[in-house]
């Protein structure tokens, strides 16, 4: 998100506000308290040398992603067998990139929105997917942070039954390959005039929406 501009700032002093609403403040502390700190490494480079080691010795069946920067060749070598499950706020191939959800109101199309479980590649978001859905039921409260934070929540949910999936069945289905390019939304397309289109008009594109059918943009898939 673009904070070195006015509209930019208002928009981030917002995401803040729903942010802990909705997570309830949670860190880093809580996750290291679940997963125990001999199973955690904090870092600052994903692809670090001392993080792929980490995860080839772990040896995981399964690796959740969701966020961060691309993974390299090594660290993709390093996971071998484990399926990779990449958590994507946004329809693939349609809404590559970083924030979809504010996109889909800039774009006047929040029946757009939704998200994507796919495997990972060495480009972005390309990987083929093991289940796409739209999430396109919102109110007039929300705006792109709340969105946001409902897709993923949503998308966690997914995420779970893939895991309970491969726990019975110790295996997941070939995820199914995307044909179409879409379009890649880069962090340079989000400009000033772009954030004051969203801040300023946000309101009434979800108003005018939630008077329409609600009607999803794309068929869901899923491999389960």
């Amino acid at each position: 998100m673009c904070n070195h501009n006015k509209y930019g700032k208002l928009l981030k002093s917002e995401k803040i506000k729903i942010y802990n609403i909705f997570y309830d403040d949670i860190g880093l502390d809580f996750f290291i308290s679940k997963i125990g700190e001999k199973n955690t490494i904090v870092c600052s480079d994903i692809n670090s040398d001392e993080v792929v080691r980490f995860v080839h010795d772990f040896q995981p069946d399964l690796f959740l992603l969701q966020g961060g920067r691309l993974l390299r060749q090594n660290f993709l070598t390093a996971l071998d067998r484990a399926y990779i499950l990449h958590l994507h706020l946004g329809i693939v191939p349609y809404y590559r990139g970083g924030n979809s959800q504010f996109w889909t109101i800039y774009n006047n199309a929040v029946n757009e929105n939704g998200f994507t479980i796919q495997s990972v590649d060495l480009n972005i978001d390309t990987g083929a997917i093991y289940i796409r859905k739209s999430i396109v039921d919102f109110d007039e409260n929300d705006n792109h942070h709340s969105m946001y934070c409902k897709t993923q929540l949503a998308g966690i949910e997914s995420l779970k039954k893939l895991i309970e999936f491969y726990m019975i069945n110790n295996y997941i289905p070939k995820p199914i390959e995307v044909t179409e390019k879409g379009f890649n939304y880069t962090g340079k397309m989000v400009t000033e005039s772009a954030c004051k289109y969203v801040f300023l008009n946000g309101k009434e594109v979800l108003s005018s929406y939630c008077r329409s059918p609600k009607k999803p943009a794309y068929k869901n898939i899923s491999v389960i």
